[in-house]
């Protein structure tokens, strides 16, 4: 049950805490406008009706982002408050039109491309999650043609992945060689547990597609496995920071630009060392040095 408590003279209710372990919560109303005032909130709260859009984004933030990845819910957060309620937030929600969503994409397409992308995309699951509730009859975002975007081609050459991986402590060089060798994005790293490691190998649920797969076993993956899970046995993960927690999303881009800075010269992401992976291991197997060659191991599980 969420907790209501007082803070800066206004009741506030307890959304429990997010990825980084910060505490959120939600303002219901000022303390001086009396228990009337509160309960109304809370009666919004618990069986939100959405009246405008700021209403249904609000809803879709506290009850519709539980599912999603904490980056995303991140992001979506971030998407609502700078570009969907300033612009649509006092439109009633059956009052947005397909054509309203392609000129927003219009307008943002010159500066931001990508990210008019990425807010339509929130805002989508948005409407999706009012219609499964009640609070909107359509989805105007269906059917409308994104902005044209030139798909990221980045290849991380071998020199470039052992200049990083080579001086990185041991907990750094297990999540890339991790994620290198069953070529996982970076949430299925941070999120892979201990009970997940089989006889026959790593299964997993890709996140995006929702496929089984089962990674079998090679010398390379069961070393850096074996030492990962050997740091800090009792933790429920395969990977674990320096401090032997979990790693968040935010540390490993953060690791990831320390290496930048003492190794200088190319930049890559979390996500480019996957497609590495998946390039390197094509063709049966040749990976960067004999220690980190595989078989081809990677099969859907039905």
């Amino acid at each position: 049950m969420n907790k209501v408590f007082i803070r800066n003279g206004s009741y506030h209710i307890d959304l429990g805490r997010d990825e980084n372990r910060k505490r959120q919560s939600k303002k219901l109303s000022r303390v001086t406008d009396g228990e009337p005032a509160l309960y109304r909130a809370l009666a919004r709260f618990t069986d939100p009706k959405a009246t405008t859009v700021a209403d249904l984004l609000d809803s879709f933030l506290i009850h519709g982002l539980k599912e999603l990845a904490p980056s995303t819910q991140t992001s979506y957060r971030g998407y609502v408050a700078r570009q969907l309620k300033p612009v649509f937030g006092e439109q009633e929600p059956n009052d947005v039109e397909p054509s309203h969503i392609a000129q927003y994409l219009e307008r943002r397409k010159g500066k931001a491309r990508v990210g008019a992308n990425k807010e339509i995309g929130c805002f989508a699951s948005a409407f999706q999650y009012g219609m499964r509730n009640g609070l909107c009859s359509r989805n105007p975002c269906r059917g409308v043609r994104r902005n044209k975007t030139t798909p990221k081609d980045r290849y991380i050459r071998h020199d470039e992945f052992l200049a990083y991986f080579e001086p990185a402590p041991d907990h750094v060089q297990d999540l890339m060689a991790g994620m290198y060798l069953m070529e996982l994005r970076p949430s299925e790293a941070r999120n892979l547990r201990q009970s997940q490691i089989t006889p026959e190998g790593v299964r997993f649920e890709e996140s995006k597609t929702g496929k089984l797969k089962l990674v079998q076993w090679s010398h390379a993956l069961q070393f850096f496995l074996t030492r990962s899970t050997s740091r800090v046995p009792n933790s429920p993960f395969v990977f674990t920071n320096s401090r032997g927690e979990k790693w968040t999303h935010w540390a490993m881009h953060s690791v990831l630009r320390r290496m930048r800075t003492d190794v200088g010269g190319a930049t890559w992401t979390w996500h480019d060392l996957r497609a590495k992976g998946e390039s390197d291991h094509e063709d049966g197997g040749m990976g960067l040095l004999p220690l980190y060659k595989r078989a081809r191991i990677v099969r859907p599980v039905r």
